[in-house]
């Protein structure tokens, strides 16, 4: 039988707008590939991986808060994170690590797919890094039994102030960045 050594759960997508720039069959497909596909691939892979394999899941740093016009994305990432550094407790047993891998904006194919057209939209991306700084980090974290990798001063930040100040005001901090009021 195959033996994995290493699960990395990349795909996703992410439509920029309000609730109602974004169709209900897009947003369930977007739950489809950024929740479901991550759940069963996880689920195929564990029984034909050995001590010493990882699961890298690409959640983001939407995961640390609600993001109003991100909203469907920002919950998909939610689910990511949460179910993964519970897979990695509970996988501890077979010395196999589940890494919840958070990045803040890179420099990838998202962005195109991610527009909607519309006028409340997503418009300022703060610290915008490599695929590959990120990938480097989270292969060091996961090889270290982490169950969380942030890459770059500004998802570490959101991250902090996810814990420290109420979300309400933290979404609105959110969309005056984003020039939306």
């Amino acid at each position: 039988s195959p033996h994995v050594r290493f699960l990395i759960n990349n795909a996703g997508f992410d439509k920029f707008g309000p609730y109602d720039a974004v169709d209900v069959e897009t947003s369930l497909n977007m739950i489809d590939l950024n929740v479901k596909a991550v759940v069963a691939l996880s689920l195929t892979a564990i029984p034909y991986m050995e001590r010493g394999a990882h699961i890298l899941n690409i959640a983001s740093m939407a995961a640390f808060l609600p993001l109003p016009y991100m909203n469907l994305y920002a919950a998909t990432k939610v689910f990511v994170r949460h179910y993964t550094r519970a897979l990695n407790m509970e996988l501890k047993d077979k010395s196999i690590t589940a890494t919840a891998v958070c990045p803040g904006w890179m420099k990838t194919g998202l962005f195109d797919r991610a527009k909607t057209g519309a006028d409340k939209t997503i418009r300022s991306f703060i610290g915008l890094t490599s695929p590959d700084k990120v990938a480097r980090k989270a292969l060091r974290d996961a090889k270290q039994g982490r169950d969380m990798s942030t890459y770059g001063l500004f998802p570490k930040a959101v991250h902090l102030a996810s814990k420290l100040a109420p979300q309400r005001l933290s979404m609105k901090i959110w969309t005056v960045s984003q020039g939306i009021h």
